[in-house]
Parts: C-alpha cells; structure tokens; sequence
C-alpha cells in the first residue's frame, strides 16, 4: 500500500511532504504506519491539498488492516466528497472558505463570463435594432429576450473555458480530458441557468406578497427573496447535474450545504474583484449597460433596470429583482445610495468644463424689487432692480466674487479684497469680530463696502459709493440703496438681527424707512458721540420711526441702527411658514425654504402633530450619475432621514427645475416604524413645496393602491391637470411596459391594480400640479385693494 502511494503521489508533493511520506514507507508496524498516514492525510487537507488527502484516505479505508482506521479514513472521505453523515462536512468546506472565495481563477472566471454576456447581449441588440424588418424578434421584448438568451449562451461557456484556462496558467491539474470540459461545461449551463429562472420566479413571488398598504418593502426582505432565490437555482441546477450522471449522488442535507457554500464562495469572490477592478472598469462596465438601455427604448418609456449578468461583479450587476419606487414594494437600487464621494478623477483625464447648475434657481433665488416713479428723479431706470440672493457665506472665502443685484442689464457684483478681525482698541465696535472688507464693482464704476458678521446678527460699517474708487469712477446714483436691501434680506433669509453702524447722512434713515427694511415696532436707533480719549459713547436709545428722537440728535454725533430684519423682504420660497390640516387626525405642515434641504447635514421639523414633531435630516445630497437607472445623470438625488418621537423613517426624491420626484419612503418597513400616518404627513409636505416653488410632482412607478387614495381622499393634486400612464412592469427586464392612459378618478386607478390574469405588476406613472389651496395663507400673494 505504501509504495503504491509514493509512486503515485510523490511527484506531485512538495519537498516536505515526499520527505515525510518516504519516511513513513520504511516504517514496519502496521498500525504506527496506519496511524501516521491518517495524520499525514489531515494535514494535506488543512494544507488545501484534497486531492491528497483523499487519495491517501481512500487507500486506507481498502487496505488498513486495522477496522478502527479503516473506519475514520471513510468517514473523512466521505466528508470530503459529500457522503455519509453531514456533519462534518460544513468543517471541511468552511476550511476552503477562503481559499476558494479568494481564488484568482473564480474571480477572473466570474469577470470574463460577466464580460462576455454584456458585449454578446449589446452586440445582439444591436444587430436586431438595426434590422429594417420590425417584428416579434428583432424589436421590443423579442429582442430584448433574444438579446439576453445570446449572452447566457456564451456566458456559461466563458466561464468554464476561463476557469480551466486559469487552472492551466497555475500548473493545476485539469482532469486532462475533452469530456471533463464537456461535464464542466454542461454543469455551467445547468447551474447558471437555474439560477437565472430561480431569480426570476422569487421576483414574481416577492411582488405578489406586495402588503396593500405600507411603505417601501426593507432591505432585509428584498434580500431573502434575493439571495432565496440564488440558491434555490443553485440547488436546482446540481439535482439537475445528478439527475444526468454530471454530479456524484448526494443526500439533500448534503446538497444543501454544499449549495450554500456555493453561494457564499461566489460573494466572496465578487467582492474581491470588484474592489481590485477599481472604478474606471465599473465605469466602462456601465457603460455597456448604458448602451444596452438606450437600445431598447424603442418607443418612450419610464427608465429601467437592464438584465444582469449571473456572474457580473456586485455594484455593477449582482443579481437583482427590478427595482420599483414610491411606496411600492422594493427598496431603490442600490447603486444610488448615495456614496461619501465619487471615485477619484484619474490625474491623466482632462477634467470637463463644469455645467451649469440647473438648480441655481433655486439655490440663488432671483427677487425683483419695484418701486414708483419718481417723475422729478431718474424713476424705473434708478428704482427696479432684481436681487440675487446666493447665501453670504460664498462671499467669505478669499478672492471669492459674485453677482449680488442686476439693474438695467448690468451686474453689481461684490469681491471679497480683505478679511480680518477688528482689533481690540476698535473706536465702533468690540475687538475680535470678524470684518469683511469688499470692492463693489458695476461696470466700469467702483465702491467700497465694509461688514462685521457675529453669530446672530450682520453689521453694516460702511458703504463708499458717491466717492471717486480706486480704479474706476463713482457708482450710479441707487447702489447704495440695493446692497443695504441686499445685506437686510440676507439677514431675514439667515434668522440675523441687522445693523447699521456709524449713520452720519439723513438718507440712510430715508432708505431704511422707504423700503420697510426692519419689522415694524423692533427697530431701535442709538445716539451717539465719539470723544477721546474714551470713544464711542451712547447718548440716548429711542425708536427708529420717532422723527423727533432724531431731529433732537442730529448734528451732535452719529447713529446706529439695528432690529429684526422685515419678514416681507423674502420671497414666499425663502419663508418659514405652518399649515394647519384638519380632520379627523389633525396635523401641521412645517414650511422651512426647499433650498435648505439641499444642503447635507440641514435638519428642520417638518410637521407636527399630537405633541410630537416630525424632523427630516438631509443625511444624502449628490448629483444622479451616469449609472443612474431612473433620471438623467446631473439630477439632484436627496436622501432624507425622518424621525418622530424616536422612530426612523426615510425619504429619497429627486428635484429637477419645476418638478420633485419622490422615489422612496419607507415609514412601516424593516427599521422603520414610524406612528401610523406619517407617510400621507410626507407626501403633504412634499405637495406644499412644490405648490409654494410653483413645481410639479411626478411620481415614478405606483404599485402601492394606497398612494392613490392619499392623493386623491387629501386633495393633493388639481385633477385638471393630472396625467396618468398605466402599464406592467416586466420583472424579467425590469421595464415599465406603458398599456395605456387613464382618467385621474380614484376608482378608474383602483380598477388597474385589480387581480388580472398576468403575473406582470401593475403599475401607474402618475404626474401634475399641486393643489394651490395647501399653500400656508401667510405665504400666498397678497390681493390688491
């Protein structure tokens, strides 16, 4: 028996073990020999030599003379080949977890066949969109399943041809024969392609469990049916490999363990290779899906998830159920969770020319300011203007410039010449505040403008616009005028107090006072006079509208004015304001600017109701990418955390120029539990945005019943300009197939999600206006006497 094994084994040992395995053939006892190729045998099995070890246990379980040896050797064969008791053989295969997980031949097999089956599938579609003969096969679905029937054909053998291609590479051994490569072959096909119909039929098994009611259904369930759903096709594919004599007979425990280490080996292995691609090959990898997408919109349709690979790598096409959206019952795609950072621009890529911002309206809200005629003045030319309100902060870095006003075609802009903070011996003001100081520039002409800014109020020192500047001439008569609106409107949009400091000239009273910059009844004007060697002394505190107060003081010193900047100054879009909702569970609609919540990290309330307030947390705000599977890459994609009285809820939407489209909410799923209502508390607040911004509210992919009867029991929507599009979602391609248009009445929409004789789910894409009546009354256009 020994010198059987050596002449067998010895060539394929390494140093160590041949030495080993010689010194054991000179041993004489049979048992002592028996005992040590038992431990011998271990040892090639921990050392991930199976094959060894099996050999070795084999000959031992036919020729050791001892029963009790004989006995343990085919009981570790077993193990190791799947037979027998199952309780050993989660050991074994647990020890190969992560040899096998990490294997570069898996790991390239699984990369090349991934690969094969996205150029075949794009390659296909394209040949058959380009046919001239439009029929079943070359266009719509047909083509689409052709397509994808083309990639499996060459994905199977591309994996079995790269694994022994790699096996080859390493110097393993290969089972040496054509027919081995034929059984490996067969098994990819029956195996990946269990896998794909068993994905397939959990797909359709998860919508048709679809609650009537209820948020976005939770990671965790659309995980069961999604990793279910793996394995059970890979149990199918190996009671198929038996069935044909590919697969040595095993018991059901047997099979299922080795299924699930399938499984988990393969997630392994798509991890890795995934992270050691880097972005630039999941880059060029979308954009195959990309093209494959763009292929089959062979008529305008709702955007969808393209077929994936069985074996692609996991961020860009695991298998994955299609995604739905809007209370429905998946969860959003993964790939728009709304990662910390892109991946870094490689250096030796020319970066491109940055885009316009189609939210800068938003963001830098425009706000026009009209005032009467003077006939004895320069009237209009000199009064209207338009104020740009981009947030102060953006001014504050160095070198920063920006456009604060327009009038008559041209820009009055600000540039940041120095910052610094006031010394301690500051004849006005206290030491160490900071202090601004700007160049204000319209045209050709030139000006000075000079601000403190503490925590809870801004400080106007001085503006120079009737005096010659540095490099130009002096400003047109009104500027000064429009940036102290500008600096009181900036104060108002960040909750500030607002100051002047230093007052000398009668007109600044006369500006305050004409363009109603303070809150009536908070404004106060101080007296003061400024000696040496003691400095600026307050003489007197009166109310800033009391003419007496000021004709008492003047000429004796200087003023400073302060107070609560005026409410009215700000456009309804930049106002916090409350709507009361009535009803039988009455609630209010806390209206804090949309333009907050692009910002990460900005938390507000946004409704309360029974003592409790819900508060939304901006925890995600990005551009959509190219990889975007439901809007343009460029769209703001928000991700908003919900809370109320300690439960979670999550909000993700999407803001375009005159429309928000919500994608997920998910109140009563998984880990969150939000009190009952809290959904239609959401979607109000949702409408009385777009209502306020003039915006419309489109809602992608309705599977949910009960979204309807939200928008339809609550108002929410002006069904005069409602427009809905009925259709199936195709659960094979992940496409919204479009049936037909319906009238925007509730039973009409109900009816479409009644039981129907497809498998497809039933979908609705519903979009129009917000109902005018939800905007808050202190935010709706005053009318004219």
């Amino acid at each position: 028996m020994t010198a059987r094994i050596d002449r067998t084994w010895l060539p394929r040992l390494d140093a160590p073990a041949r030495a080993e395995l010689e010194s054991l053939s000179r041993e004489s006892d049979a048992d002592l020999l028996e005992e040590a190729l038992l431990a011998f045998a271990g040892r090639q099995e921990r050392s991930e030599r199976p094959e060894v070890a099996a050999r070795v246990y084999a000959d031992l379980a036919q020729n050791a003379e001892s029963p009790q040896h004989r006995e343990r050797a085919q009981r570790n064969l077993d193990a190791l080949e799947g037979r027998g008791p199952c309780g050993a053989r989660p050991e074994v295969l647990l020890r190969g977890l992560a040899r096998q997980g990490s294997d570069p031949v898996l790991i390239g097999s699984m990369l090349a066949a991934g690969t094969v089956f996205r150029m075949a599938r794009l390659a296909t579609l394209g040949r058959l969109s380009a046919s001239p003969t439009a029929n079943l096969v070359t266009r719509g679905f047909g083509a689409r399943a052709t397509a994808g029937l083309v990639g499996f054909a060459l994905e199977a053998p591309a994996f079995t041809l790269a694994g022994r291609l790699g096996n080859a590479a390493l110097g393993r051994d290969l089972g040496g024969s054509t027919p081995s490569f034929a059984r490996e072959l067969a098994s990819s096909y029956l195996v990946l392609g269990g896998m794909k119909l068993a994905g397939w039929l959990s797909g359709s098994l998860y919508r048709g469990l679809d609650a009537p009611v209820g948020a976005v259904r939770e990671r965790s369930l659309r995980t069961l049916f999604q990793q279910g759903g793996m394995l059970s096709g890979i149990l199918f594919g190996h009671s198929l490999e038996e069935r044909l004599g590919l697969r040595p007979p095993q018991s059901a425990a047997h099979t299922l363990i080795d299924s699930l280490a399938m499984l988990l080996h393969g997630h392994i292995a798509g991890r890795l290779g995934g992270a050691a691609l880097g972005p630039r090959f999941r880059a060029w990898e979308g954009g195959l899906d990309l093209q494959t997408e763009a292929l089959t919109q062979s008529r305008p349709r709702a955007p969808r998830l393209a077929p994936q690979a069985v074996l692609a790598l996991p961020g860009r096409g695991e298998v994955r159920m299609p995604n739905l959206v809007l209370m429905s019952s998946h969860e959003f795609d993964p790939k728009l969770t709304l990662p910390g950072a892109a991946p870094a621009r490689p250096a030796d890529t020319e970066a491109p020319a940055p885009r316009p911002d189609p939210l800068a309206p938003l963001r830098a809200p425009r706000l026009l300011r009209t005032r009467e005629s003077n006939p004895l003045g320069d009237g209009l030319r000199l009064w209207n203007y338009e104020l740009v309100l981009e947030p102060l902060e953006n001014l504050l870095n160095p070198g920063a410039e920006r456009v604060v006003a327009t009038r008559q075609g041209r820009e009055i802009r600000l540039r940041l010449d120095e910052a610094y903070r006031t010394a301690e011996n500051n004849d006005f003001y206290s030491g160490g505040v900071p202090a601004y100081e700007f160049e204000v520039i319209e045209g050709p002409h030139r000006g000075r403008l000079t601000l403190y800014l503490e925590s809870d109020r801004i400080h106007l020192f001085s503006i120079r616009t009737q005096e010659p500047g540095r490099d130009g001439r002096e400003m047109i008569p009104g500027a000064g005028t429009i940036l102290i609106d500008w600096l009181a409107t900036q104060a108002a949009q960040r909750g500030q107090l607002f100051s002047v400091l230093g007052i000398t000239e009668p007109r600044i009273f006369h500006i305050l006072n004409r363009n109603a910059l303070f809150e009536p009844g908070t404004a106060w004007v101080e007296a003061a006079r400024f000696k040496k060697p003691y400095g600026n002394r307050v003489v007197e505190i009166g109310r800033l509208g009391d003419g007496n107060f000021l004709y008492r003081h003047a000429g004796k010193g200087f003023h400073n004015a302060w107070g609560r900047p005026n409410s009215a100054l700000l456009p309804p879009t930049l106002r916090s304001a409350v709507a009361e909702r009535a009803g039988e569970h009455p609630y209010e609609i806390q209206v804090d600017p949309l333009r907050n919540f692009l910002n990460l990290g900005h938390e507000a309330v946004i409704a309360r109701r029974d003592g409790r307030e819900i508060r939304a947390r901006v925890t995600g705000s990005r551009p959509a990418g190219p990889e975007d599977r439901f809007m343009p890459a460029g769209t703001q994609l928000l991700e908003l955390t919900l809370s109320e009285g300690g439960e979670r809820g999550l909000l993700q939407m999407y803001v375009e120029p005159g429309r928000l489209i919500p994608a997920n909410l998910m109140t009563q799923e998984g880990p969150y539990r939000m009190p009952a209502g809290a959904g239609t508390v959401v979607l109000d607040w949702i409408y009385t945005q777009a209502a306020i911004h003039g915006m419309e509210i489109h809602h992608l992919n309705v599977k949910n019943p009960q979204i309807v009867r939200i928008l339809s029991r609550r108002g929410l929507m002006v069904p005069e300009s409602a427009r809905v599009q009925a259709g199936y979602w195709d659960f094979v391609y992940g496409t919204f197939e479009p049936e037909g248009t319906l009238p925007y009445r509730e039973e009409a929409l109900l009816q479409h999600f009644a039981p129907r004789l497809f498998a497809m789910s039933p979908l609705l894409q519903i979009q129009g206006r917000p109902n005018p009546e939800m905007v808050p009354p202190a935010l709706r256009p005053k009318a004219k006497d």
